[in-house]
């Protein structure tokens, strides 16, 4: 129990919110002294006050650091501008390249392509920017001729079962029938 059982409930959660795993977390992280998506720590390293002549001071407050975190839980402010690291993780791309296997023309492949980019943007990079530790190599999703999904597969050295599952369970949800394929077609996210 702890944060890697966190981690998990969260994973699910995200995608298909459950009020019981949200309590099961936050009851995790309360009785643990952890962070997670519903329980958080606040710390006030300055306050205003006040003296008796109406002067306002800002004065630093000492902050302990949580039961049984060490000092090398301090870190350093590296600089990073938030408007930036923002923009930076919008525009950051998860995959390397999707490769398309229909048969069409390349102007209707392209058209494709971008619904498969706007799904990947809209879901999955959430997902793999928040686990660190996920080394995924490919998913390849099968298409039948309705447009519903076939078969996923997906392929790495480092990917739990429970990542797979939760990278399933996203995929699970497109909708590819609006396209009008009307024959079996895959595609491949390479990482």
């Amino acid at each position: 129990m702890g944060k890697g059982e966190i981690k998990f409930l969260d994973d699910y959660n995200e995608y298909s919110e459950d009020s019981a795993k949200v309590k099961e977390v936050t009851e995790l992280g309360l009785k643990y002294n952890l962070l997670t998506a519903y329980t958080s720590f606040i710390a006030v390293d300055k306050t205003e006050v006040v003296d008796k002549n109406g002067k306002q001071t800002t004065v630093e407050q000492p902050l302990p650091l949580p039961e049984n975190v060490s000092n090398y839980a301090v870190g350093a402010d590296v600089g990073i501008d938030d408007e930036i690291a923002d923009k930076n993780n919008a525009e950051m791309s998860v995959y390397s390249e999707i490769t398309i296997n229909t048969g069409l023309d390349s102007d209707k492949e392209k058209n494709i392509l971008a619904n498969i980019e706007n799904k990947i943007s809209a879901s999955i990079k959430t997902y793999l920017l928040s686990v660190d530790d996920i080394d995924f190599d490919s998913i390849t999703v099968n298409i039948d001729n309705t447009g519903n999904i076939k078969n996923i597969e997906v392929n790495g050295k480092a990917v739990s079962g429970n990542s797979k599952e939760a990278i399933k369970k996203i995929i699970v949800s497109w909708e590819f029938a609006s396209l009008g394929i009307n024959k079996e077609w895959q595609f491949t996210i390479k990482f």
